[in-house]
């Protein structure tokens, strides 16, 4: 049964604060210092990323946008849950960083990112 536009939002939120917490916590930021700058300068962006797309969706009205979402609501919910999957192994970040540029490419064709 397809998911109406505001639960498509909502889990899209959820999911990409979810993302935010674990990229701002201890165990992400220790993993982090193993890595290459390139690598740690690749999740700064996606950082920076991640907090764009939420204040975007928080203050698009979701009138604008329920088309989208719902247009993307298979891609959304393959993306929110191979990144779920990827969180929970912060400490191959590159692996983690892929994950959660494809979420931000699909939350992208929603509203528009930096």
């Amino acid at each position: 049964m397809p998911m109406t536009a505001t639960q498509i939002h909502n889990m899209t939120l959820e999911q990409l604060r979810a993302v935010r917490t674990e990229m701002m916590s201890p165990r992400w930021l220790l993993s982090l210092e193993d890595e290459e700058p390139k690598t740690r300068t690749t999740a700064a962006k996606l950082l920076l990323s991640v907090q764009d797309a939420i204040l975007k969706l928080e203050n698009q009205a979701l009138a604008n946008i329920a088309a989208k979402l719902q247009a993307e609501e298979q891609n959304l919910k393959t993306v929110i849950d191979d990144t779920k999957k990827a969180l929970e192994d912060v400490e191959k970040i590159a692996e983690v960083a892929k994950k959660i540029g494809k979420f931000l490419g699909v939350v992208g064709k929603i509203v528009s990112l930096l």
